[in-house]
């Protein structure tokens, strides 16, 4: 997965990122087997993560979370509004602003594609000859994914 001038240390990154990616593609696939899923871009799928964890969140806040611009991410929202998956709600606190709830059918939608990961990885797993836990490795990315993040946030 690279040369042997590359620096170990940097080249471990780079292969962990590259694993990272294509699995993130095996994952999403060219489809689902469950129909009733609602498939998402992945920058549909960025802004419904944010919202779903935080709902009620305004679009500055997941403009903010995401790294999207407010122009492109009001096309997301209407796109996702669209298909019933976000409710554009007026702010509790101030009326003239907007606030994002995940919807009941984003809600199912999110249950039968977890379902799916779930089935997917395990099936994975035990393809693999893998049965150890999955907690540390989840720790793991989860903590990845939040340096990254602060790294781009701070880079704004």
């Amino acid at each position: 997965m690279g040369s042997m001038d590359d620096d170990a240390g940097s080249q471990d990154w780079a292969d962990l990122a590259d694993l990272v990616l294509t699995l993130a593609r095996e994952i999403q696939g060219p489809g689902y087997r469950d129909r009733r899923i609602v498939p998402l871009t992945s920058a549909e799928a960025a802004v419904m993560r944010f919202v779903d964890r935080n709902p009620g969140s305004t679009l500055g806040e997941v403009a903010s979370a995401t790294g999207f611009q407010r122009s492109n991410l009001s096309t997301l929202v209407s796109s996702l509004a669209g298909r019933g998956l976000v409710e554009k709600r007026a702010g509790s606190a101030d009326g003239r602003v907007i606030e994002l709830h995940p919807t009941r059918e984003a809600g199912e939608n999110l249950a039968r594609l977890r379902a799916e990961w779930t089935d997917l990885l395990a099936d994975a797993a035990q393809r693999s000859q893998i049965s150890s836990t999955t907690d540390e490795t989840i720790e793991l990315l989860g903590r990845l994914l939040e340096g990254v993040a602060s790294r781009r946030r701070d880079s704004r």
